[in-house]
């Protein structure tokens, strides 16, 4: 069959036309959103994005926390004079038994246990209780002197007419179970004829009852 020159012009007119639509359209898989992101406040042709992290995380954090200042620290369980004959939860003996012997440290250290106790209900009252025990056992031949406490370790100082005796009052305070004693240190010296001085310090807590030499342990 033979066509009429005017339907083949018109046929061609079609397909040129339906060809350049379509090379105008784009594909389905290449229409992707562009990311939405804040204006620059300065320029609004611009724009700003949050710095991103190691994470891939917004950089966001909160830095009132990382500022914070540390924590106290707990409060001791122990006045600040006895505090000096402790260590590792037990009698520092070295300290101990050079504060024992030297008169200075100890007339110091009796005043700053005096002090400690007087603004502490809690020693003052250890203090009186086992105060009561020690008077128990004395006798007429020892004088209490200084004796104080704090919250875990007892001072204080003893007058006797010979050492022997001092050591008898020891061994009845040793078996007096209504004040124990956890450990417990002590020295004795001469004054003078038929006068001696005993100085000791004791622990009254279950938890502080560990010590080593030097020193005379009981």
């Amino acid at each position: 069959m033979k066509l009429h020159p005017a339907f083949v012009v018109f046929a061609a007119t079609l397909l040129v036309g339906c060809s350049d639509k379509a090379s105008q359209s784009p594909t389905p898989s290449s229409q992707v959103p562009a990311a939405q992101v804040a204006p620059d406040s300065k320029d609004p042709t611009k724009a700003n994005s949050a710095p991103a992290l190691a994470d891939g995380t917004s950089g966001t954090s909160d830095t009132a926390a990382a500022s914070a200042p540390p924590s106290a620290p707990p409060p001791s369980p122990y006045l600040p004079a006895e505090s000096k004959l402790l260590a590792d939860g037990g009698l520092a003996t070295e300290r101990a038994a050079t504060l024992l012997q030297s008169d200075k440290q100890f007339q110091q250290a009796a005043r700053l246990f005096d002090q400690g106790a007087a603004n502490n209900p809690e020693a003052h009252d250890l203090a009186a209780h086992y105060k009561a025990a020690i008077s128990r056992g004395l006798g007429d031949k020892a004088v209490l002197r200084d004796f104080s406490c704090g919250l875990s370790l007892c001072i204080g100082s003893m007058r006797t007419k010979s050492a022997d005796d001092y050591t008898a009052w020891s061994e009845r305070f040793a078996k007096d179970t209504g004040a124990p004693t956890y450990s417990f240190m002590e020295t004795t010296k001469k004054l003078s004829e038929g006068e001696y001085e005993s100085r000791f310090v004791f622990s009254t807590d279950p938890g502080a009852n560990s010590m080593s030499v030097p020193g005379k342990p009981r």
